[in-house]
């Protein structure tokens, strides 16, 4: 599974984790916020 598709599928439960824990501004990094996996072949 992408992490596009994960991030999509769990989208509530993070939005409910950063209320939770005062987090309004919660951050995605690695090779998703730097779109690599965009660039990589699916194959």
């Amino acid at each position: 599974m992408r992490p596009s598709e994960v991030l999509e599928k769990n989208r509530e439960a993070i939005r409910e984790a950063t209320k939770r824990f005062n987090a309004p501004n919660p951050r995605v990094f690695g090779s998703f916020a730097r779109r690599e996996i965009f660039l990589k072949s699916s194959g």
